[in-house]
């Protein structure tokens, strides 16, 4: 799973040589903050929506309006799903421009479509229950955690980890597990002094599952 792969075929990136009309009207169909500029497929910058819908010259070429790259807002053709999500979380960006070894824009990947396809491409959307912990950071131990599970005949089938809070030594361990009758390891993580934040175990109906599903998004900041 890598950047080529989450291309949106739903925004195009824009010739410098478009005029500001045709792109004001891009703007107001895509509702986009920002897109990028190319001379044929080279990234030369980003135009900002602020700017175009401002302008009077709508016959004037876009690219008098251009702002300079953005490193930060640019990945690597090759660049792993995970890394994809982290840059995401990291830098709050709406979209990624994924650029090829020659430098040359294959596209723009968006923010919600990547949060669709963390859900699509993990264990999330399986049934099973869905567990929160909560410990101090030397504390933590995926292997002892996968015992005790392992031992209640529960498989964990995702992972995600979260600072409590920025500097925080306190850590939310998020699992994902293959069944909804957990009883006997929550009894067993009780047993172990493990803290449990938040269970989910599908005896909720779907809108209050949907509200629990956002509220583990939020956890992992997608």
């Amino acid at each position: 799973m890598f950047a080529g792969q989450f291309v949106s075929s739903k925004i195009l990136p824009i010739q410098q040589s478009t005029s500001i009309g045709e792109v004001q009207s891009i703007f107001l169909d895509t509702e986009q903050k920002l897109l990028p500029l190319l001379d044929a497929d080279i990234v030369v910058g980003w135009i900002s929506a602020q700017q175009v819908l401002q302008s009077i010259e709508l016959d004037a070429p876009v690219g008098t309006l251009a702002l300079p790259r953005e490193p930060k807002m640019e990945v690597k053709i090759d660049t792993h799903f995970f890394e994809l999500v982290r840059i995401f979380s990291e830098s709050n960006a709406k979209q990624l421009l994924v650029i090829d070894a020659n430098d040359a824009c294959t596209g723009l990947i968006l923010a919600d479509e990547i949060g669709m396809q963390w859900h699509e491409q993990t264990y999330l959307k399986s049934p099973g229950a869905i567990l929160v912990l909560e410990m101090d950071w030397i504390q933590y131990s995926l292997a002892e955690i996968a015992r005790i599970a392992e031992s209640n005949e529960v498989k964990i089938l995702q992972v995600v980890l979260q600072k409590k809070s920025e500097g925080s030594a306190k850590l939310k361990i998020a699992l994902k597990l293959d069944r909804y009758e957990i009883g006997g390891l929550l009894a067993a993580f009780e047993r172990y002094g493990y803290q449990i934040t938040y269970k989910f175990t599908g005896n909720d109906d779907t809108g209050s599952f949907e509200e629990r599903y956002k509220w583990l998004m939020k956890i992992i900041e997608v």
